[in-house]
């Protein structure tokens, strides 16, 4: 219902705009173009495909089809899974993926500056999951594209300033739509932050992939 209220006030030219940035900042989708994108500025194509493949095939193919049997069955009311009662299993099985995706690359030896990026996405997605639980419902868009601007920002600061502001961006989208709050989104945007600032602490020199 807040969704509906919310795009009734709204020109459609805007809902159309924020629907778009919506879609192009879901963090599965996100996540998977900035996994391609930084596997190629640091490896060979070969390597580069093993490395994306992981995260792709591990975590987002999975929570994927988890979301879409979950939506038609009807556990979920949407994909995003909006409502933030039903988001517990959701976060079990997200966790579970990420968790499977970090152990998979340290025991097959990965560059350590990757493992570290999923290992510090697994750590977000804990925080989020405790927040989720007992304050709020976190902004998963916000946080995973706060996030991923450092991760972007290791190889290309430019770029990563850019995804800041395209995170801004995101942000208010979902605002726009109806399905986050300003504090479900600021406090998304704040766990992405933090969870980027530490990743840029303790990565390794340049020139290995996250």
């Amino acid at each position: 219902m807040l969704i509906l209220r919310s795009m009734k006030t709204l020109p459609p030219v805007l809902v159309r705009l924020a629907r778009f940035f919506s879609v192009l900042g879901h963090p599965l989708l996100l996540g998977s173009l900035v996994a391609v994108f930084l596997s190629l500025q640091a490896f060979g194509v070969r390597q580069a495909l093993i490395a994306a493949g992981i995260v792709i095939g591990i975590i987002t193919l999975p929570v994927t089809l988890w979301n879409l049997r979950k939506t038609r069955k009807g556990e979920y009311s949407n994909f995003d899974v909006s409502v933030r009662t039903q988001r517990t299993s959701f976060y079990v099985f997200l966790i579970g993926a990420f968790a499977l995706a970090t152990a998979i690359l340290v025991l097959t030896h990965q560059p350590r500056a990757l493992t570290l990026g999923v290992g510090f996405a697994l750590g977000m997605m804990v925080v989020c999951f405790a927040v989720n639980a007992f304050l709020v419902k976190t902004s998963l868009h916000s946080a995973t594209a706060f996030f991923l601007s450092f991760t972007v920002m290791y190889y290309r600061v430019d770029l990563g300033v850019g995804m800041l502001v395209f995170s801004a961006v995101v942000g208010i989208s979902r605002l726009l739509l109806g399905r986050h709050t300003l504090r479900e989104i600021c406090s998304g945007m704040v766990i992405g932050v933090a969870t980027g600032i530490g990743l840029l602490c303790a990565l390794p020199a340049r020139g290995q992939i996250l």
